[in-house]
């Protein structure tokens, strides 16, 4: 078949004299293959008339090329949609992905944020919690101190009372010893006044006895 299909496509280009080599190169390359498998086909089939077969059978395989490029140029382009929109879910998934890690990272710094946030709080609370029990401290150290100060001043008040009861004491012992001493000079005025109360008496008593001594000496003397 092939060598017969040879033979034919040589026969025709040898009764066809082509005015350029140009012209035999182009018509070898459109319509050679074409015809020889149309003149193939005219040999196998025996046709009561080769030319209108040839021309119908040119015409439709020129259909089916064309449709056979049409489906092929479809296939083609499906395969590319295909691919292209593979492509497209692949950029998209891609995104989406880089989205999703976004979103986590995002999540993550804000879930961080939120933890450091809350360890902030917490400080600050144990901080004022440090804060108010060294204010209580501090509040419980003044009134300490304020209650000493209190006690020392009570200590001192009692001690100056002490003291002023000691100075009182002596004062009322001095003064006692001074009434004392002034009872033991009253005491020693009146014995001595009564001593010379005694002695006054005791001369007026003596005073009697003394004239009449007296008298006596007198009348002795006038006698002698």
């Amino acid at each position: 078949m092939a060598g017969l299909m040879c033979s034919q496509v040589a026969l025709f280009t040898a009764t066809f004299q082509f005015p350029a080599v140009m012209e035999s190169e182009y018509l070898k390359k459109q319509v050679g293959d074409c015809l020889a498998k149309g003149l193939a086909e005219v040999v196998d089939r025996c046709p009561p008339d080769p030319i209108e077969y040839l021309a119908l059978w040119m015409k439709q395989y020129h259909i089916n090329i064309t449709e056979r490029s049409r489906r092929a140029m479809e296939k083609l382009e499906i395969e590319k949609q295909q691919v292209e929109a593979e492509k497209t879910l692949q950029i998209q998934e891609i995104q989406e992905e880089h989205e999703a890690e976004k979103e986590e990272q995002k999540a993550e710094k804000e879930e961080q944020e939120a933890e450091k946030e809350k360890e902030a709080e917490k400080e600050e609370k144990a901080a004022e919690k440090e804060e108010k029990a060294a204010e209580k401290e501090e509040k419980a150290e003044e009134k300490e101190e304020q209650k000493a100060e209190k006690e020392e001043q009570k200590a001192e008040k009692e001690e100056q009372e002490a003291e002023k009861e000691e100075h009182e004491a002596q004062k009322e012992e001095k003064e006692a010893q001074k009434e004392e001493k002034e009872a033991e000079k009253e005491k020693e005025a009146q014995k001595e006044e009564q001593e010379e109360k005694k002695e006054e008496q005791e001369a007026k008593k003596e005073e009697p006895e003394l004239q009449t001594a007296v008298k006596e000496t007198g009348e002795t003397q006038g006698d002698v």
